[in-house]
Order: structure tokens, then C-alpha cells, then sequence
């Protein structure tokens, strides 16, 4: 009798313990009191090469400079979640290529940057938001050509505003740190280095402590997995559950806070209603001086887009993520175009049109994610989204519909399998717009494999 009933404890044991990580990493709750991250890179590159033949003598040569820079700013608290993000890059480079006969040069130019800025306030379960985003672009180029003197000279912009707000109910809450501390606490168990399991509020306590390391500024990439690993391990060691210490330990550690799964999981529930506008230019000029010709190219968009609909995001445990969404969609998308032409001082070509798009349509989704260890995801989804347009002349009902699923698989440490397949199927979808008529989009399958081996 007494062997029966401990016999049925022992499940009833684990089943809480496992009902315990499925909670903790539904509920937990993802803090930042402030995080900035700021990072810039520089590179410059040169190329000679030439080829001799009978009567040619050919070489190239070409430079090139590029620089980039990125900053990010993050707070995420009880009552508001905020995040600032912005890029700036430019280029420059030359390029020149001399024959026997004829010598030609090239310089080009660009640099550009955007800007998105994103709040939500909080009140109790409600929540306003409120984004902006600015970008901007630039390029430009001259080309020159020794043999008839001609040059060619190209300018081209692009501005874009983006504007959103919004009012809704619920949070989506990033649970990925959770997610690796329940990971952490099941390796340090199964390796037998815990007196003890980590109770629930102790779990919590690990992810949070992830997170908190995860979100401080360390410039030095050494410096900064040294400071992840140090205060990971200050927070277990706080606890008094570590058995022993040795360098499994330390790539225990290492192994699940750098390589495991990093893809955002998110755990929670909202329902929304969100206006959103773009603008955006795109003007281009080229001017010929032999002969003298010259043509300007200017495209703009102006949109408006109204949801309203809910979103589902739940972990089912730790090996299983179900997402899912519908939303009921309003827009209207405006494209003035206009085009032209000059040769020798006369306009030989100059088009102005206008095309509008506007629709209205009930978009859903779902996607699964399988997780069984560190290593090895599977996902799963459907998109679709079903309604009424008008576009120019044309009307009639239009679908869009994404089948995807992808696989990560670790083999060993040496070699890992992974495809990424995807099935798209239109029905009336127009994705852009030329001078003269939208682009339909076709159908689509795009299925690629592979295998990595490190030898």
C-alpha cells in the first residue's frame, strides 16, 4: 500500500512542477527601468585588377569607404513600455577603368538615417500609444567617359513620416528570458548540480536577473558575456541550490544564455483599434551632357490605414508556443506619379497620373512554435487576409493567403539541418505601382535546405 501511494505521488510531484513553469513563463513580466545601446561601425576597402591581351590593355581599380551607426533606447515598467530607435549610415566610393582606347571614371555617394519612436501608457488594463517614425535617403553619382566626353550626372531623395496611435486592452509581455531560465533550471537539475529545485519564486527571480543583465550597458563584447555570466551565477549562488561548481557548470551557463533559441516569445493577450498614415517621396533626376538630355522621375504615397481586432499570444509550456490574431482592416493608398523627359532644352515626354487603392478586408493568423531543447526550433503559420478593393477602373474581392514552415535542427556539435519553406497565393493583390498599371502579385513557393557541417 505504501509503495502505491508513493508511486502516485511522485507524478502528482513532477505534473505540479511542470504546471508551475507553464504559469511562471505565461505570467512573467519583462522590466526595464532604462536601457541604451549605441554602436557604430567604419570600414574602407580597395581593389586593383587588370588583364593584358594583344592590342587591349585593360585595369580597374575601385575605392570605397562605408560607415553606419545605430542607438537604441528601451523602458519597459508597470506603466509604460518605450522604446527609441535610429540608424545613420554613408557611403562613398570610386571607381575607374582604363583600356587602350578609352578611360572611364565613376563616384558615387549616399547616407541617409531613420528615426521610430514608440509609447505605450498604461492604465491598470488599458493602454494609449502613440509611434512616429522619420527616414531619409539620399544618393548620388557622376560618370564620365573619355572617348566622347560625355558625363552623367544622378541625384535621388527619398523622405518618409510615419504616423500611429492607438487605444486598446491587455500586454504582450517578452517572456524569452523566462523562457531560458526555466531551461537553465532543468540542465542544472538533470546534470545533478541543484541541492534543491528552484521554487517558483526563485525561477522568477532567475529571469528577471537574466533581464536585467541582458539590458546593462557593457560596450566590449568579451566584457559583456563576462557580465551576463558573472551576475547569472551571483544569482544562483544567492539562492544557496548550487551542489558544485566546475567548468560544466560554466558552460552550462554559457550554453543556454548565448546559444539557445533567441527567438522573441511572447506571452498575453490585447485588442486594439489603430490609425496609422505614411508619406513618402521618391524623386530622381539624371542629366546627359553629350547629347544633352535630361529626365526627372518623381513617385509619391500617401496611405491611411484603420485595425481593429485582437492578438493571442500563449506558451502552452515550455516547448510550445500558439499564437493567433484577426483584425477587421480600412485603407486608402494614393500614388501621384509624374514623369519627364527633355532632350536639347524640349520636353519629349512629361506624364502625370494618379492611382488610388483603397480596401477593406478581415485579415487573420496563427502560428505554432516547437521547441524540444536548446536547439532545435519548428514553426509553423498561415496568414491570410480576404476583402474589397477599388483600384483605378478595377474592383472586385482580393486575397492574400502565406502558408510558411520552418526547421532548425542541431544534429551535433558539428553539423545542423535547416529548412525554410514558404507558400504565397494572391488573388487580385496589387504590391506596387509603375508608371503606367499596379503590379499583381503572382503566386509563389520558395523552398530551400541545407546542411551546415563545421569541419
Amino acid at each position: 500500500m505504501r509503495k502505491l501511494i508513493f508511486t502516485l505521488i511522485i507524478p502528482l510531484i513532477s505534473a505540479k512542477a511542470f504546471c508551475q513553469a507553464d504559469s511562471l513563463l505565461q505570467k512573467f513580466k519583462y522590466r526595464i527601468d532604462h536601457y541604451r545601446a549605441i554602436n557604430f561601425s567604419l570600414d574602407a576597402a580597395n581593389m586593383q585588377s587588370g588583364f593584358a591581351q594583344p592590342s587591349i590593355n585593360n585595369t580597374n581599380t575601385s575605392t570605397g569607404a562605408n560607415f553606419s551607426g545605430n542607438f537604441n533606447v528601451i523602458k519597459s515598467t508597470d506603466r509604460q513600455i518605450f522604446s527609441i530607435n535610429g540608424t545613420l549610415y554613408g557611403s562613398a566610393g570610386q571607381q575607374k577603368s582604363k583600356s587602350s582606347t578609352a578611360t572611364a571614371r565613376a563616384n558615387n555617394s549616399g547616407a541617409g538615417g531613420t528615426l521610430g519612436l514608440q509609447s505605450r501608457w498604461f492604465n491598470r488594463e488599458n493602454f494609449t500609444e502613440l509611434g512616429a517614425g522619420l527616414g531619409f535617403n539620399f544618393a548620388g553619382a557622376r560618370q564620365s567617359y573619355s572617348d566622347d566626353g560625355n558625363i552623367f550626372r544622378s541625384r535621388q531623395t527619398r523622405p518618409e513620416i510615419k504616423l500611429s496611435t492607438g487605444i486598446g486592452k491587455g500586454r504582450l509581455e517578452n517572456v524569452t528570458d523566462m523562457q531560458n531560465a526555466l531551461w537553465l533550471s532543468k540542465a542544472l537539475s538533470e546534470e545533478k548540480r541543484l541541492l534543491r529545485q528552484l521554487s517558483g519564486e526563485e525561477l522568477n527571480g532567475l529571469g528577471r536577473a537574466i533581464t536585467q543583465a541582458n539590458n546593462t550597458r557593457v560596450l566590449d563584447t568579451r566584457r559583456r558575456i563576462q557580465y551576463i555570466l558573472e551576475k547569472t551565477d551571483a544569482y544562483l549562488q544567492q539562492t544557496g541550490v548550487l551542489d558544485n561548481k566546475d567548468i560544466r557548470y560554466f558552460s552550462t551557463l554559457n550554453d543556454i544564455l548565448f546559444f539557445a533559441p533567441y527567438t522573441t516569445r511572447l506571452s498575453g493577450k490585447e485588442r486594439f483599434i489603430r490609425l496609422a498614415g505614411v508619406y513618402n517621396q521618391n524623386r530622381s533626376k539624371g542629366v546627359y551632357t553629350l547629347p544633352q538630355e535630361e529626365y526627372f522621375d518623381k513617385t509619391e504615397e500617401k496611405s491611411i490605414l484603420l485595425t481593429a481586432g485582437f492578438h493571442f499570444y500563449k506558451p502552452a509550456n515550455l516547448t510550445h508556443q500558439n499564437n493567433y490574431g484577426v483584425s477587421a482592416n480600412l485603407s486608402k493608398r494614393k500614388f501621384p506619379i509624374n514623369s519627364r523627359r527633355t532632350s536639347g532644352g524640349i520636353i519629349t515626354t512629361d506624364i502625370s497620373r494618379s492611382w488610388d487603392f483603397k480596401r477593406a478586408g478581415i485579415s487573420a493568423f496563427y502560428e505554432h512554435g516547437f521547441y524540444p531543447g536548446t536547439r532545435t526550433i519548428v514553426t509553423t503559420g498561415i496568414t491570410t487576409e480576404s476583402g474589397y478593393q477599388k483600384s483605378g477602373d478595377e474592383s472586385g474581392f482580393y486575397n492574400i493567403t502565406n502558408f510558411s514552415a520552418n526547421l532548425s535542427y542541431f544534429i551535433s556539435y558539428r553539423s545542423r539541418f535547416w529548412v525554410i519553406s514558404e507558400l504565397a497565393l494572391n488573388h487580385k493583390n496589387y504590391i506596387n505601382n509603375t508608371l503606367y498599371n499596379p503590379d499583381n502579385a503572382v503566386n509563389r513557393f520558395y523552398f530551400n535546405a541545407g546542411l551546415t557541417v563545421s569541419l
